[in-house]
């Protein structure tokens, strides 16, 4: 058995030899590429090609080594830098990415071309705040108060009616004391065309870098009365009248008895009476003109100072103890500066033979004798009012 394996092995080297021999003795041919490895950088390549003998393709491959490229180094920027992160440039291999070098970039400043608005209101400031537009990042030492827009306020509040349109100018200033401009808002008025007595309004809406409303009242007040003045009296009413306003939709007629407590009824038209009162009272009148609400009133008129009539004097007694001599007494009236006393022969047409008399009795000479005589007695007010007359009396004259 060894045997035959030692004839098999030296067969095969026979056949080894000559095929080395035969190859050797006969020219090879290169042919197209069998494989192909790419260096690198770092690694040689290779390429192998099918070899003819011939014109016959035999198992030999012929390898042609390529040698390793090494790097191809080019400057670039790995990363640019931000606000917030450092960039990074140097060298990297064009081929396979390799690092040759590398520098820092510093840091780029923030672009605080933004801002954070928090609105000022009418009690409380507001601020601005720059924000990076890259990072978002707050730069709180840039930071701009907004002053809150704590004073607002009208030129006027209250005209007196002229007829011509009346509006007021709108006045607003922050809490720092500076005026705000009008870009910040806008005003919305009740009534753009104001003439006509009464309030109005405007609105003021704030806008931008502010935030709120505040609506301001004004008032178009009815102008004085004036021409007050009595135009009937009785001893429980006293009847007014003054010139009429043509803004006036109405008058507040005021009364009082010390000028201290006032009581006061509403009239419609420019004369009104106030009744109610006390006989020989001393009054104090005023009278102011409304709107046609009611509400809005103008100046007071100048106090009307006035009173009721005093109650008729009630004669007593009549009597005629003396020759062409009749004597009357009456009761005292609440509120009589003085007395008249007036007489008649016929009891119809009469005649004041004495004012101003103080007491309550008064004897009347030179009457006729045997004759009837008509007395009547009227009280007069400290304004120079007299009271009605009463009942008559008579008597006849002694002789």
């Amino acid at each position: 058995m060894k045997k035959y394996i030692k004839l098999l092995s030296c067969l095969v080297l026979i056949i080894v030899l000559i095929s080395v021999a035969v190859i050797t003795s006969n020219a090879y041919t290169r042919g197209e590429v069998y494989q192909y490895v790419p260096a690198t950088c770092l690694s040689p390549g290779y390429i192998l090609y099918n070899t003819y003998i011939n014109g016959y393709m035999s198992s030999y491959k012929e390898r042609v080594d390529i040698p390793p490229l090494g790097h191809n180094y080019i400057y670039c920027t790995f990363s640019e830098p931000t606000c917030y992160s450092f960039g990074s440039e140097g060298t990297k291999c064009s081929r396979c990415g390799a690092i040759g070098s590398e520098y820092r970039i510093d840091k780029l400043p923030h672009d605080f071309s933004e801002a954070e608005i928090q609105k000022a209101t009418l009690s409380s400031n507001g601020k601005i705040t720059p924000v990076c537009s890259v990072c978002g990042a707050r730069d709180k030492a840039s930071v701009i108060t907004i002053y809150k827009a704590s004073d607002i306020k009208l030129s006027t509040s209250s005209y007196t009616y002229s007829g011509n349109v009346m509006k007021p100018a709108v006045k607003i200033n922050d809490s720092n004391g500076d005026t705000i401009s009008s870009e910040y808002y806008t005003l919305t008025w009740s009534n753009a065309s104001s003439k006509a007595a009464g309030s109005y309004t405007v609105k003021v809406t704030l806008r931008g870098i502010y935030s709120g409303t505040k609506t301001l009242t004004y008032n178009i007040v009815p102008r004085q009365v004036i021409g007050l003045k009595v135009s009937k009296a009785t001893n429980k009413s006293i009847k007014i009248a003054w010139a009429k306003l043509v803004e006036a939709k109405a008058y507040k007629v005021e009364y009082s008895t010390d000028g201290k407590t006032w009581k006061s009824v509403t009239a419609t038209k420019n004369s009104c009476t106030v009744s109610g009162l006390q006989a020989g009272t001393k009054y104090r009148i005023r009278v102011k003109a409304l709107d046609s609400t009611w509400k809005i009133a103008g100046k007071e008129s100048t106090v009307l100072k006035t009173g009721t009539l005093t109650a008729t004097p009630k004669i007593n007694k009549l009597t005629s103890t003396k020759s062409k001599t009749a004597t009357v007494t009456w009761d005292k009236v609440t509120g009589a500066k003085s007395y008249t006393v007036y007489t008649s022969n016929d009891g119809k047409t009469y005649k004041a033979i004495r004012t101003g008399l103080t007491k309550t009795s008064y004897s009347i000479t030179g009457l006729k004798a045997n004759k009837t005589v008509y007395v009547k007695v009227t009280a007069v007010n400290a304004y120079g009012k007299e009271s009605a007359q009463g009942a008559a009396k008579s008597v006849t004259v002694k002789k």
